[in-house]
């Protein structure tokens, strides 16, 4: 009996133990204000070390034989601590952690294209929450980015805005990858973005992640700066209605209206509307060209008033020697210009959310934005008035994601035309874009604790121009890249992890191949404190555009001269050209005879006599001799003479005409007269686009100093090959330099002969100087304006056409660069920032690879800026921003915007207020003091726009 009961007590006290092992619970961790799961936080019974961290999807489980009850301490860098009684085991528990006043462990999925701590990614990564969204002054959403280290925004006027990083700068394109819930904003192959039609509401965005430096192993070619993700509000996890209304300076109003619906959890829909409208700032009279002979030609005097449809030749270019169909008529204002002085824009759309298991969401959405504004590019000013409707559907299942998305944009139809101001020529773009995605994320924790990510996509753009932008190559302009791309994370020690990833791309334009590798060390020293070291190789193609443009960019005269573009898609060469064309003589004689008052008449007879070409070797070495302007001049006496009855006298003065002045007379010079009149006397032949190679070496900290001082530093090298330039690859030339004394003398010597002969000496001194020295005075007028044209532009059809488009550099050159950022957070609701940007030059001797001469690029950035500013917020109560930049002055090279860029010292300033009923009021200034400055040169002068906001949520959550 004693046996049994001891053997009974044994198992007894063994089941206790047994049980007590049993005592099992999971759940998730989430985020309080937007619901995603936090990574890497920690749950541990409280008097114990008992404990886990919350995965990639922010689960955890944890068992233990500690006794229940249990309190359950659940933690976070970055967020409030919070203690959880636990009484009975459970396996769905949920609970949330709400935002402090910095996160250091916040979670951003755009650096690696998965879920990880930002201060383990692999990039140099900054994040703009919900919280410091909120009380932005802005009324543009891609100008949220303005304070961010690293990021360039070139406001070009009053709705127009680009963005670059890395101290590359474009008047137009981008080589940083703007994308929305996943979707490009950009079009494959076009480098386009457009802030103004991009559909992106400050209302809707939850947060907007920033990642510097090249991406293209992972999101493919053109990245070669970084990524901008706007990630929006969930339906389902941020139900309510918000309606917000603006107005203010320079007629500036709009409204926005976001909707969301929270069916169940399984199901949610929103809805964005919002309009846009408000004066532009606009050119003021003293931009302009200044000529070699110092004549000084306003920007605004350049324009069209007419904006036609232009004809098309046989061989499918625009046809400008014959009339086109007149779309529009613009109606100057009292300075002349004809530019449209105000912009307006609109977007819609409306998604719906999906979640029918908890590890599947899907998400399908689709909108229409449209927008009316005036541009600024290389290729001159414009107006672009582009509607877009676009289309995407995605799927999230655990590790797998997939996605289709598309997008028709019609840059202007007939009745709605987009067009250059300094041709008045259509220049439709309808673009067709199809992108398809596939990603799988997998672990294999017993290898190194690693995880990876494989993916494919295909991207096309279908371009339809009409054949007044793309010309001859309309038929063959379509843009496609094919990739796939893996990454891997390996855990080589408890503190160190190795990332590697590499893609690989088969290009259409041009039909090439490219792989763009990625390897970084990420060092975590600390949980506060993270230092990376990289190597990326980004690989970007010329845009369909840039290879196959073929179209007039500038008429200075209709019919008769332009400066015509051709893309990269084959060379530009001066090796067949023999001479030097010039303006159509009669349209020279037209302007002489409108500028002196000669009548047309008496200039037609030279006009017709004087040859339209002369031999190219004498550009940059020689001019008009004295014997070819004595010729012309000579004849113009004899027939003034034979004209007016003094025949007689003829034979005493050709004595005097046979013994001619000698020797060269002025030089032919060459000008690059789209980038601000550079010296161009070379014939440099181009070569052809390539895929170009951006390979940047980084290192880099991120962390937290003291709980309450949060610092991030990059130091990177940039060695970029293939590269393009867009310019005048032909000069614009004339005669520089000619003399008339020559001809005075000879002159004196013809008065002198006829006054002897018996000639009275008014009579001789008036046909001679008329006839004679006049001629000469003319002739040379008639070569002021010429080039040497290349075999890209339209042959023997009596216009003199300047060779424009791209010079690629296939020679490497290098830059440095560092990225500081900064933030003190003196308490939950008041933080001040700081950060700096430096790059060793804003200018390089580069070359074409083929041999010849360097060519003098420029990064059109500065070498130094920095931003100073504060912001508090209260959840309730009081809100304010304020912020300070400064970007150095710097020389850009933008087509007609090249020349000196002034400095810019800017305060942009907000106040605010948030009731406790849900609705906030805020006053918000952009250059509060008016500090008056150009974004490039020729660009509007951009000045304050103080603007109120009304922003109500009805219902749901009200932050």
């Amino acid at each position: 009996m004693k046996k049994f009961l001891l053997t009974t007590l044994a198992i007894f006290a063994f089941s206790t133990v047994a049980l007590k092992a049993q005592t099992t619970i999971s759940g998730v961790i989430t985020d309080t204000e937007i619901g995603e799961p936090l990574i890497g936080a920690n749950v541990i019974i409280q008097g114990t070390n008992t404990g886990a961290s919350t995965d990639y999807d922010g689960k955890f489980s944890i068992t233990s034989n500690e006794p229940l009850p249990w309190n359950l301490s659940i933690s976070y860098a970055g967020y409030a601590s919070k203690i959880v009684p636990i009484t009975t085991a459970s396996t769905n528990l949920k609970y949330d952690l709400k935002q402090t006043a910095f996160i250091v462990d916040e979670v951003v999925i755009s650096a690696s294209r998965r879920r990880e701590k930002v201060q383990e990614a692999p990039a140099s990564v900054t994040v703009l929450s919900a919280k410091k969204l909120v009380g932005s002054p802005q009324i543009d959403a891609a100008r949220n980015l303005v304070n961010v280290p690293g990021v360039t925004v070139q406001q070009q006027s009053g709705s127009r805005m680009n963005f670059e990083m890395r101290a590359a700068a474009s008047t137009f394109s981008t080589r940083v990858f703007p994308i929305k819930d996943y979707r490009s904003l950009v079009a494959p192959g076009n480098n386009t973005f457009q802030s103004d039609k991009s559909g992106l509401s400050n209302i809707d965005l939850e947060r907007i992640e920033v990642v510097r430096g090249a991406g293209s192993a992972l999101y493919g070619p053109g990245v070669t700066s970084g990524v901008i993700h706007f990630i929006t509000k969930s339906a389902i996890d941020k139900p309510g209605t918000t309606l917000q209304v603006y107005g203010g300076e320079l007629n500036t109003y709009g409204a926005a209206l976001r909707h969301a619906t929270k069916v169940s959890d399984k199901f949610g829909f929103k809805i964005n509307l919002q309009y846009n409208r408000g004066d532009e700032f606009t050119l003021d009279g003293s931009e302009g060209t200044t000529a070699a002979d110092g004549t000084f030609t306003r920007q605004i005097d350049k324009f069209q008033s007419t904006i036609i449809q232009p004809a098309l030749t046989s061989e499918g270019v625009v046809d400008n020697r014959v009339p086109g169909k007149t779309l529009l008529e613009l109606t100057p204002r009292a300075d002349g210009n004809v530019m449209q002085d105000y912009y307006w824009n609109m977007g819609s759309d409306v998604t719906l959310e999906f979640r029918p298991q908890d590890d599947l969401s899907i998400i399908v959405a689709g909108g229409l934005n449209q927008s009316s504004s005036v541009f600024y590019n290389d290729l001159g000013e414009g107006l672009s008035q582009p509607q877009e409707v676009w289309g995407q559907a995605r799927m999230q299942k655990g590790g797998l994601f997939a996605q289709i998305y598309t997008t028709h944009t019609n840059f202007g139809p007939e009745d709605r035309p987009i067009f250059l101001y300094q041709t008045g020529n259509r220049t439709p773009l309808a673009l067709k874009q199809y992108e398809g995605q596939l990603q799988y994320n997998f672990d294999i924790p017993e290898f190194l604790n690693a995880n990876f990510t494989v993916g494919s996509d295909y991207r096309l753009t279908k371009t339809e121009t009409e054949g007044l932008v793309h010309g001859r190559n309309e038929n063959d302009d379509d843009y496609k890249v094919f990739g796939i791309y893996a990454q891997g994370k390996f855990e080589l020690a408890k503190k160190l992890d190795l990332v590697l990833a590499g893609r690989f791309d088969k290009f259409n334009i041009p039909d090439e191949t490219a792989i763009a590798p990625r390897i970084a060390l990420v060092y975590k020293a600390s949980p506060k404190h993270t230092f990376r070291a990289s190597f990326n190789n980004a690989s970007f193609s010329p845009s369909a555009s840039e290879w196959n443009y073929d179209f007039p960019v500038n008429s200075p005269v209709p019919g008769f001269f332009d400066f015509w573009l051709a893309g990269s898609n084959d060379i530009h060469s001066f090796d067949n050209a023999t001479s030097i064309e010039f303006l159509n003589h009669n349209v020279t004689a037209a302007g002489i005879s409108a500028a002196t008052g000669i009548p047309i008449e008496a200039l037609t007879p030279l006009a017709g006599a004087l040859p339209q070409e002369l031999p190219k070797e004498l550009l940059g070495t020689g001019g008009l001799t004295n014997e070819f302007v004595h010729q012309f001049a000579a004849g113009s006496l004899l027939a003034a003479m034979q004209a007016n009855g003094l025949e007689d006298f003829i034979d005493d003065i050709q004595g005097v005409l046979a013994n001619s002045p000698t020797g060269n007379n002025g030089t032919f010079l060459g000008i690059n007269a789209l980038e601000g009149g550079a010296p161009n006397n070379n014939l440099t032949n181009t070569v052809r686009g390539v895929i170009a190679t951006s390979k940047t070496y980084e290192i880099g900290y991120k962390g937290i100093i003291g709980d309450k001082f949060s610092a991030s530093l990059d130091l990177y090298a940039i060695t970029e090959r293939g590269g393009f330039d867009f310019t005048a690859i032909a000069p614009l030339i004339g005669l520089n330099g000619f003399s008339q004394d020559p001809f005075l003398a000879k002159t004196g010597e013809l008065i002198g002969a006829l006054v002897e002969a018996g000639l009275s000496q008014e009579i001789a001194t008036g046909v001679v100087s008329q006839a004679y020295a006049g001629t000469a005075a003319l002739v040379p007028n008639f070569y002021s304006t010429g080039s040497v044209e290349t075999n890209r532009v339209p042959q023997d059809d009596g216009i003199l056409h300047v060779a424009a488009g791209y010079r690629v550099f296939d020679a490497p050159y290098t830059r440095y660069g560092a990225d500081l950022g900064l933030q003190y957070f003196a308490s939950d609701k008041l933080t001040f920032f700081g950060n700096y940007s430096w790059v060793n030059a804003s200018q390089f001797e580069r070359e074409q690879g083929d041999g010849s001469a360097p060519f003098t690029t420029f990064l059109n950035a500065p070498a130094n800026k920095y931003r100073l500013g504060a912001n508090y917020g209260e959840e309730k109560g009081i809100r304010a921003n304020v912020s300070f930049q400064h970007d150095d002055a710097f020389t850009a090279s933008a087509g007609q915007f090249s020349g000196e860029v002034q400095e810019k010292n800017l305060v942009d300033a907000g106040i605010g207020y948030v009731f406790n009923n849900g609705l906030a009021v805020d006053l918000s200034a952009q250059n509060l003091f008016d500090n008056e400055y150009r974004a490039l040169v020729n660009m509007p002068s951009i000045g304050r726009r103080v603007i109120a906001k009304l922003t109500y949520s009805f219902g749901g959550n009200k932050k």
